[in-house]
């Protein structure tokens, strides 16, 4: 082996280490990688595998005697040496952050280094005063290769000095990462010594090899794990933040939701007695004004409480007026059940009774806990209804009290919370206590008798028969019922069910199509990376936007890799391998299925008048001061301003991130694509 090829081998060994021991630093550009100097020291990395390049360049151009090339070669190594000197000084002054008259002596002295010899190199093309090859292809040093060399040492010897002297005054964590920034440089001067005497040894690759594993091992990687944790202890602090004002939220809300819809129950449930029981002309069509009156005033409501997006378990007893109709009718009768119903206000229950009074159910009412635990231990009943919010014994406390008492008649008799708090989370609440079942005021008559069929025992419950011409006559259809019927992969009525109302539902539609690209891209790249932490994030996510949207069995799926991540098993890990791609398959299939409904509305924004880059570089500097103060609604206003317009070619990729965070309120995220 000819005696250069040691220049290859040696090169080859440094980038290998080089890109091994860096990968973190060179390759990933997340969040978790910032810290004092990451952009200098990852320079100084891209000026060290430059010089390497070179290195391995030069042994093979001089072994196979290609002087012109070599020549080239060299002109480029000198000034890569440069450009690592550059970033290395200008990495020590940047990290130990000192104002004072020797950190910047420090970093004039490299750029001073760096333009001189970028100058020497190009004064060398013309006249050798750095280097030259003689006619048989043989390297020279000139003096100026000397002075430069030995300016190289004097400045790894300084920025050594000037750390060892900023160690003696530290301790802990920053003084073990200051003595390796010291012996770093040391390690390079030293052996940049050698090379004085053996110029033909690749000794300066060595130095920068052993140099930058002392720094990732000692100070990069420290510094990563450092800055994880803040990020990580941020967050934190940021999600006990966001979960203490929702509590308070919910807890107002839950408040402001039994107070109000308390007597619009009262008052809707006597006008329904109305409509059922009157004969009169003219009472029959006053009442149905006030039905549909009270309806839209109970939408109006639960908008006002936000319950549309809070609660997915109301119907969309909400958001609409209800249609009018002459009378209510009952689907069934049952004279031999009976049923409990204990709620403190008065009203509450005549109401109740007369919801319920051609069913010809016998109903017993109680006005407290106290008083209903009496009546249980008295009587069987098929089904008792609780209020939850009473005065003394609540309907929680009243039912753990029924169920502790094992002599009671109805210790095993199913039983219904009846309640105006209608906050997400609730029917949860109310199953784990032990209700089995959960209504909300105000009562649906359907709901209610849903409610009551499901558990009366059917040797007691006679079925009636439609009777009125027209009762069952199919809804007017509109031009969503007829794309979800024309996609088997959507249902309807579970999509308005979950969103409350179509408005709702064609904006969550439009945020799932928008998010299925990203969405991919991000549970792929999770997956090959073995990140199954946030893997299982994002299918959780795709598993509750998929069942708001009506997309039961995409949901079903990402639900079962959702299980898998959160157990992670290798027998689960190797299931999450083998049906991710089925899963991200039938997810891309949407962006087709999907697609009619954009299509018209994708084609006109291409059609809009494009959008200047001052323009939109205004709107995103607005856009960064609402995100300091987290006023999402202003950045949607903005967004949809911006939407109006065609978004220059270039910018696509930097709006669509942008979307992408606004979507998900990633608010770091958002701040960095901003930045971008």
């Amino acid at each position: 082996m000819p005696d250069m090829y040691w220049y290859v081998l040696v090169g080859l060994l440094a980038a290998a280490a080089l890109i091994i021991v860096n990968y973190d630093v060179l390759f990933h550009r997340g969040d978790s990688q910032k810290f004092p100097g990451l952009g200098t020291y990852r320079k100084f990395l891209y000026g060290i595998m430059s010089y390497y390049i070179t290195d391995i360049l030069w042994g093979v151009l001089d072994s196979l005697h290609l002087t012109t090339l070599l020549f080239v070669d060299t002109v480029v190594y000198y000034v890569a040496m440069a450009v690592g000197v550059l970033f290395w000084a200008q990495y020590v002054v940047m990290y130990l952050a000192e104002e004072n008259a020797f950190s910047r002596f420090l970093a004039y002295t490299g750029r001073i280094f760096f333009a001189s010899v970028v100058a020497i190199t190009v004064i060398n093309c013309f006249t050798p005063v750095l280097f030259w090859f003689d006619e048989n292809g043989a390297y020279h040093a000139c003096p100026a290769r000397h002075i430069q060399l030995v300016v190289q040492i004097l400045l790894f010897l300084l920025t050594s000095a000037y750390t060892f002297r900023a160690m003696l005054r530290t301790e802990g964590a920053a003084k073990k990462r200051y003595r390796a920034i010291c012996l770093s440089g040391l390690v390079v001067a030293f052996l940049l010594l050698v090379q004085v005497e053996y110029p033909f040894l690749p000794l300066y690759t060595v130095g920068y090899m052993l140099g930058s594993t002392l720094l990732h091992t000692f100070v990069v990687s420290d510094e990563i794990e450092e800055y994880r944790q803040a990020i990580n202890v941020m967050l934190r602090r940021q999600s006990e933040l966001a979960a203490a004002a929702n509590e308070a939220k919910s807890s107002f809300l839950a408040n402001m939701s039994h107070e109000i819809r308390t007597p619009i129950n009262a008052v809707l449930g006597m006008n329904e007695m109305i409509l059922r029981e009157s004969s009169e002309k003219n009472i029959i069509e006053y009442a149905g004004n006030i039905r549909t009156a009270g309806s839209t005033l109970l939408g109006l409501v639960n908008d006002l409480l936000n319950f549309s997006k809070i609660d997915t378990n109301d119907g969309a007893n909400s958001h609409e007026p209800l249609p009018e109709q002459k009378t209510g009718r009952e689907t069934f009768t049952a004279p031999e059940a009976a049923i409990l119903v204990v709620d403190d206000t008065p009203m509450n229950l005549t109401v109740f009774r007369g919801l319920l009074k051609n069913t010809r159910i016998q109903i017993d009412a109680a006005e407290s806990g106290s008083e209903g635990l009496k009546l249980t231990k008295e009587k069987k009943y098929d089904l008792i209804v609780l209020d939850h919010m009473m005065p003394e014994k609540d309907g929680i406390e009243t039912l753990h009290e029924l169920r502790a008492d094992l002599n009671n008649p109805n210790l095993k008799t199913p039983v219904v919370c009846l309640t105006a708090n209608a906050i997400s989370g609730a029917q949860e609440m109310y199953l784990s206590e032990g209700f089995d079942e959960y209504l909300t005021k105000p009562i649906e008559c359907a709901d209610l008798e849903a409610a009551i069929l499901r558990f009366l025992p059917p040797e007691k419950v006679t079925i009636q028969e439609a009777s009125e011409a027209g009762e069952n006559a199919p809804e007017e259809r509109t031009e969503l019922m007829n794309f979800y019927a024309s996609v088997p992969e959507l249902n309807y009525g579970d999509a308005v069910r979950f969103c409350a109302n179509e408005e709702v539902l064609k904006e969550t539609l439009e945020q799932f199509y928008r998010a299925i690209k990203p969405n991919i891209k991000a549970i792929d790249g999770f997956l090959t990376e073995k990140d199954y932490k946030n893997y299982t994030i994002r299918v959780h996510a795709l598993k509750s936007s998929a069942r708001l949207i009506g997309a039961e069995a995409l949901s079903a799926d990402a639900r079962h890799l959702e299980d898998l991540g959160n157990s992670l098993t290798d027998k689960d890990i190797e299931s999450i391998g083998e049906l991710t791609p089925k899963l991200l398959a039938d997810y891309q299939r949407f962006l087709e299925l999907l697609s009619p409904l954009y299509a018209a509305e994708e084609a006109a924004r291409e059609a809009a008048p494009e959008i200047s880059i001052g323009d939109l570089n205004e709107a995103y500097d607005a856009i960064r001061q609402f995100v300091e103060s987290f006023d999402i609604d202003a950045i949607d206003n903005f967004i949809s301003e911006i939407r109006k317009y065609r978004i220059p070619k270039l910018e696509k990729s930097k709006f669509s991130a942008i979307e992408e965070c606004v979507r998900n309120m990633d608010w770091i995220g958002l701040d960095e694509a901003l930045k971008g």
